[in-house]
């Protein structure tokens, strides 16, 4: 088939989504290319979603109906009643940027599964929150998977014929999920590529749009917490310690919501926080605040005493709010702006700073550093990340006379393209150096 004549189908499962749904529709009529359908499953809204679906004059949008039946058995309706080559999961709060169709057809035809695009959260005034990179591959490998951390639906696009090979009993969707529906699709669909390597093609752009709420999440986190368990234990080789370090952030987004019987239900199954815990902690404690109060994360340093405040009346021992609170109060954007002016202090005159990690927290540095003046080069153990900024340059071409950031959380052997360098070379994000060097 010419490309040309292949278009992506969007699914939009809508809920009682008056408030949202025109904006949703909206961004698909204003796209700049015209290659889409959208198909909009009104799972049995109470509300007037069906009249401002009709409301859009476009004959490219359909509206079907069933009986509430959950976000799962929506979108296994629209995908049923798809045809195209492409298929995009549209929620219908979301919205997309106007290139997204011409940038992601020749993309999610070049992947293997489809493409990725970067996406960011926005308030409900549309103003940026926080800004996350495509899917690499490391979150498609084992642990990535397991932290059941899968990209913003719509910033994926799936090939039609993938998607066809892991339907179960007719059904994409497993429907009896009401929580990570979407991660144990993605879980089965790369489970079912007998290729090893970049799965799906990467568009470094921001195309598509998360909107926060204040005052809400995404689901509960008393379901959240069964059935992400569940899903780990049935999925993980090492179970117990994968619940474990994912019911660590869990358990932080359970102090922000301040949802103290799921706390108390998380601290059973996983024990009481150590050490190796506080920073992983902490970053998931910044996180959740940046969703639940849609506010960007650079402000969330302002809310460090009521965050901590929460965290005394669930977290022990008090040695460890101590440390949390020591990480919390250095891991603002102050802390990244001093970690760089230190990294400039260690290049010569020849030397670069340089951005290892080009992941959410890489993305942070690399938005501080324009803002305060610092340049930087980017680099990344995925070639394709970034890859056409033109400050992208490779692991290799890193000399002593760099200093180089490494943004990553978990490192699992990342960094072994840096091992040529002398170790004074490298500051570590998630490092004491980092707690130290910011007082």
């Amino acid at each position: 088939m010419d490309q040309h004549e292949i278009h992506i189908d969007f699914i939009v499962a809508a809920y009682n989504a008056q408030d949202t749904i025109l904006r949703t529709l909206e961004s698909l009529h204003d796209q700049s290319d015209p290659r889409w359908n959208a198909i909009a499953v009104n799972d049995g809204s109470t509300d007037d979603t069906v009249s401002m679906v009709s409301s859009i004059n476009d004959p490219r949008i359909r509206l079907i109906s069933q009986p509430n039946a959950g976000p799962s058995a929506a979108r296994n309706r629209g995908f049923a009643q798809s045809s195209s080559q492409l298929v995009c999961f549209l929620d219908a709060d979301d919205t997309l940027d106007r290139r997204f169709v011409e940038r992601m057809i020749p993309l999610a035809l070049e992947g293997t599964l489809g493409a990725s695009c970067g996406y960011d959260y926005v308030d409900l005034e549309g103003r940026a929150l926080c800004q996350v990179p495509p899917m690499g591959a490391h979150r498609l490998g084992p642990t990535g998977m397991i932290t059941l951390d899968p990209p913003a639906i719509m910033s994926m696009v799936y090939q039609r014929d993938a998607l066809e090979r892991v339907r179960h009993q007719g059904l994409l969707f497993d429907d009896s999920l009401r929580a990570f529906e979407d991660w144990e699709m993605l879980d089965r669909l790369v489970k079912s590529s007998p290729i090893q390597g970049d799965l799906f093609a990467q568009c470094d752009e921001l195309l598509a749009h998360y909107w926060c709420t204040p005052g809400s999440l995404s689901s509960s986190f008393e379901l959240v917490w069964d059935q992400g368990r569940a899903l780990i234990e049935s999925r993980c080789e090492h179970a117990v310690i994968a619940v474990r370090q994912w019911g660590v952030g869990i358990l932080a987004g359970c102090v922000i919501a301040r949802d103290h019987t799921t706390a108390e239900r998380v601290i059973n199954a996983i024990g009481q926080l150590d050490t190796s815990d506080v920073r992983s902690f902490v970053e998931s404690l910044r996180w959740h605040t940046m969703r639940r109060l849609a506010i960007p994360l650079s402000d969330v340093d302002a809310r460090c005493d009521e965050i901590l405040k929460d965290c005394k009346l669930m977290i022990q021992p008090s040695s460890i709010i101590e440390q949390v609170e020591s990480v919390l109060i250095n891991t603002g954007d102050q802390q990244l702006e001093q970690l760089l002016k230190l990294a400039s202090t260690m290049t010569s005159k020849q030397g670069r700073v340089v951005i290892f990690g080009l992941g959410r927290n890489g993305m942070r540095f690399e938005s501080v550093a324009d803002r305060i003046g610092v340049p930087v080069a980017l680099t990344d153990d995925q070639p394709n990340r970034w890859a056409d900024d033109d400050r992208r340059i490779s692991p290799d071409s890193i000399t002593q006379d760099d200093a180089v950031i490494v943004t990553p959380m978990i490192m699992d052997g990342k960094t072994s393209s840096l091992d040529h360098l002398d170790p004074s070379r490298i500051l570590r994000f998630h490092s004491d150096i980092v707690v130290s060097s910011s007082r």
